[in-house]
């Protein structure tokens, strides 16, 4: 297959339907000789639908609490990375976003 296409970026949030894609991108990824950049967005809850003031006041509350999920998927993405290079030899990196996903 003669393509220009290097990097492939896939959206994970750990759910069955997020599996299927990330392996369909593995494939793609080994077929094109691309890399796979693997991404999951935290999305903060403190700031859906809430004023000012409780966002800043939830904000310090769930800090310490976003810190651990943070921690946890970090070590999830980086086992599913490991998994994927030892399995297909495919170049895999991760990154951990904060934001909205809507």
């Amino acid at each position: 297959m003669n393509t220009n296409i290097k990097n492939i970026l896939v959206p994970v949030d750990f759910t069955a339907t997020s599996e299927v894609a990330t392996s369909k991108a593995v494939e793609l990824a080994v077929a094109l000789n691309a890399e796979v950049f693997l991404i999951h967005v935290l999305e903060n809850a403190a700031y859906i639908g809430a004023p000012f003031k409780i966002v800043q006041e939830g904000q310090k509350a769930l800090d310490p609490v976003l810190k651990e999920v943070e921690g946890l998927l970090k070590q999830k993405l980086e086992a599913l990375q490991l998994a994927i290079n030892k399995q297909y030899g495919v170049k895999v990196q991760t990154n951990i976003a904060a934001g909205r996903v809507d």
